[in-house]
């Protein structure tokens, strides 16, 4: 066995000692990096959490004003509907009075003149 001199085993007490803090430094700045990235990941989470239920919310009222307008058009729908038949009924039914007035004033027209030729030849008789 080789025998160190006191000197060589203070020096590498000492070497080892700065060895042991390197490596306390570096572990401490390891641990400090660790700490710091799993707060950042919770604070990421906890972001994260929030905006899915922004999300969440924001689909709960947009489903809930979709099924409002799907009900305010499902009745309109019907109503426009309904108010689209009733004006095309309306609408024959008053092209059936235009004829039906025009057929009337062509009758009129036909009468008079019947009667203005009846009451000439009256006159010239």
């Amino acid at each position: 066995m080789h025998k160190q001199s006191k000197s060589e085993a203070i020096v590498e007490v000492e070497v080892l000692v700065e060895l042991e803090k390197e490596k306390e430094r570096f572990y401490g700045l390891k641990w400090r990096e660790m700490e710091e990235f799993w707060a950042y990941v919770e604070n990421f989470a906890v972001d994260c959490r929030m905006e899915v239920q922004e999300l969440r919310n924001r689909v709960n009222e947009l489903k809930s004003s979709f099924v409002e307008l799907q009900g305010n058009n499902g009745y309109l729908s019907s109503a426009e509907i309904a108010a689209e038949m009733r004006k095309s009924e309306l609408l024959a039914a008053k092209e059936n009075l235009d004829r039906s007035l025009a057929s009337n004033y062509q009758i009129k027209a036909q009468l008079q003149k019947q009667l203005h030729c009846m009451l000439l030849d009256k006159t010239k008789k």
